[in-house]
């Protein structure tokens, strides 16, 4: 295989993943230093509630498991990109409305060795871009105002094999090798009414530098004389202590008579301070039904308890649970050769509900419909699909709601032909 021009063609795609976006404006990512933790689905995975841990997919690379990478027949390039429309709404009658947009993952599968996988992909680990401001009146009045920007990004090397696979039997193991890097900024100010109180400004910045690793098992078996195949799936991520870097700065400042911010004296400083948090292990699992290639549907459940999560700032988290339901159906079984178009494509749909880790002013938590298709493309030497996917998410905490609009748009490649991609013409 000729997998040094298939890792070129790989690397120069990502370079336009770091010019993007924020896609995070949650006000209620912001007790989390490190901001909100993106799905990272692929939108054919997305449409589907999520699914992935337990449910196979044909023409998509599975980001969930890292034992599904064995299942590749022949190399897949996957890339997704979003946008959010955000509507806020708090007890007070206030309302505000955000958008945003983001280049998300890029990943790359292929089969390189009888019975092995292997994935290469990057994407967005976290993100914050929130922006956001309370009004105090006390005896002091004045305003509480916090802006977070940046994120952590993550490159991902993942290996799967297959240790059973005959007599309609299947079982693979993988694993996800994890490098994080990049860091979130967040600034707070306490900006008084009375001019001759001086105003405070905070700023601390996280950089991240470290590893981690996410390990998967995959089961798959046809029903008897059946054209059904049932899967199981688990996946476990492994707890760790995080290299970070941590900047820090408080100053007093004032604002003169040109509306020019001057600094007065700086309270504290450091820069470059080594630290280490603490990341929960966490632990998922799920099922898929497949029927005829056809109908396909399962349920994912993740836990993690982001309540042991540590950090020198006795950050206090909740722990995380979610649970995903999806269904796919697709007329043709996959053959879109002499059928009607509208039975080529893949109709998919998914629900979703948890909590987050998000601990602002008591329990948060999280509902969210999905629906979208998968489209074939008829490209040479490709079995490509253009897949489209709309969320309608919820976010409610005691004081704030979150309503989300959310779009994914990805593209999925495929081809046994790899080698044409990379082919030189020659002409007479």
């Amino acid at each position: 295989m000729k997998i040094s021009k298939i890792l070129v063609f790989f690397f120069v795609l990502i370079q336009s993943v770091f010019a993007q976006e924020s896609l995070n404006h949650s006000p209620l990512s912001s007790t989390a230093p490190f901001g909100e933790i993106l799905s990272n689905n692929t939108s054919a995975m997305n449409s589907m509630g999520g699914l992935g841990i337990g449910t196979p997919y044909k023409y998509d690379v599975n980001l969930a498991n890292p034992a599904s990478y064995a299942l590749l027949d022949f190399v897949q390039l996957s890339a997704d990109m979003s946008g959010r429309l955000l509507f806020l709404s708090d007890k007070q009658g206030n309302s505000d409305f955000k958008q945003s947009y983001s280049l998300g993952q890029i990943s790359l599968g292929f089969s390189y060795k009888k019975r092995w996988g292997m994935r290469l992909g990057f994407m967005p680990m976290s993100t914050a871009g929130y922006s956001f401001s309370n009004k105090v009146n006390d005896a002091t009045p004045h305003t509480n105002r916090i802006l977070g920007k940046d994120g952590v990004n993550q490159f991902i090397l993942g290996q799967s094999v297959s240790i059973i696979n005959k007599n309609n039997n299947y079982l693979s193991v993988g694993f996800d090798f994890a490098y994080y890097f990049g860091g979130v900024t967040q600034e707070k100010r306490i900006v008084y009414d009375q001019t001759y109180i001086y105003n405070t400004k905070a700023i601390q910045s996280q950089k991240w530098s470290d590893f981690n690793f996410k390990f998967g098992a995959f089961w798959q078996k046809q029903v008897p004389n059946k054209d059904i195949h049932l899967s199981l799936g688990l996946v476990y991520g492994l707890g760790k202590d995080m290299r970070v870097y941590k900047d820090a700065l408080i100053t007093n400042y004032f604002i003169n008579a040109q509306s020019v911010e001057k600094d007065l004296d700086t309270v504290y400083q450091a820069s470059n301070l080594k630290e280490k948090i603490y990341l929960p292990h966490y632990f998922g699992g799920g099922f898929g039904v497949v029927v005829k290639q056809k109908i396909r549907f399962g349920m994912d459940f993740v836990y993690q308890p982001w309540s042991s999560y540590t950090d020198s700032d006795n950050t206090k988290l909740r722990d995380y649970w979610n649970v995903k339901l999806g269904l796919g159906f697709n007329p043709s079984a996959g053959n879109f050769v002499g059928e009607k178009f509208l039975k080529t494509l893949d109709y998919r749909l998914g629900v979703n509900m948890g909590q987050t880790y998000f601990a602002q002013a008591g329990q948060v938590m999280e509902y969210s419909a999905n629906i979208g298709m998968g489209i074939p493309l008829l490209v040479r030497y490709v079995q490509a699909r253009l897949n489209l996917s709309l969320e309608y998410l919820r976010r409610q905490s005691p004081v704030l709601q979150e309503n989300y609009l959310n779009m994914r748009l990805g593209f999925s490649l495929g081809s046994p032909y790899y080698e044409k991609w990379f082919e030189q013409r020659k002409f007479n």
